[in-house]
């Protein structure tokens, strides 16, 4: 991927639930809640929002429910990731994973006689 593609919160929320399987919009609300322990920081016209945006730029599909749903309704949008989406997820994790490395590095404790 050339240019990396600047990910919101929500739309990270939502590659990291659909990038194993596709989900319904509701699905990938409940999963981010319980990642977040009840607070992903958006509501559902927020992730609808975000789930049009993704599909325009191809980060996502739209795809037809699985057969293993029995919820699968005609009215459910399943949604899955696509190869750009996988690799703009992995380039935010490896963002994320070099942020927390830096601040790991930034609370370590001081070695003796050294700044407090």
């Amino acid at each position: 991927m050339a240019d990396p593609i600047s990910l919101r919160g929500v739309e990270f929320h939502i590659l990291l639930s659909v990038v194993d399987r596709p989900r319904h919009g509701y699905a990938i609300l409940q999963e981010a809640e319980e990642r977040t322990g009840g607070r992903p920081g958006f509501e559902i016209p927020t992730l609808y929002r975000a789930l049009r945006r993704l599909r325009e730029v191809g980060l996502i599909r739209s795809v037809k429910a699985p057969e293993s749903e029995p919820d699968a309704g005609e009215r459910r949008e399943y949604w899955e990731s696509t190869r750009l989406g996988r690799q703009a997820l992995e380039a935010e994790l490896t963002r994320l994973e070099g942020l927390v490395a830096f601040g790991r590095s930034r609370t370590k404790p001081a070695p003796a006689g050294g700044r407090k």
